[in-house]
């Protein structure tokens, strides 16, 4: 494989992951909340598949949610109105990656 097909695959790969977390982003913006029940629930997944999506979308998002026992759930930080200004674009865009 050559280095730009290795290059390639790796920003697809990135960008699979990045829209998979958008899309828990999307739905704990709409319902208020997040977990696991409420993904299997969502996208028709296992509770094992809810678990690794959460975990990273938890890797991302981590500084702007909170665990909150009385929900049973991750609510957003209210104070975090926009949580994409909180990430580095490099990390988004995966340009971290080239560098390291």
């Amino acid at each position: 494989m050559s280095s730009q097909a290795a290059s390639d695959l790796a920003h697809s790969a990135v960008d699979l992951i990045q829209r998979r977390i958008d899309l828990v982003l999307e739905v704990c913006k709409e319902q208020g909340r997040i977990n696991r029940a409420l993904l299997c629930e969502s996208f028709g997944i296992t509770p094992l598949q809810a678990s690794h999506l959460l975990r990273e979308f938890l890797r991302v998002y981590a500084l702007v949610v909170a665990w909150d026992e009385s929900v049973g759930a991750y609510l957003l930080k209210e104070h975090h109105t926009n949580p994409h200004a909180l990430i580095p674009r490099s990390v988004l865009d995966g340009s971290h990656r080239a560098s390291a």
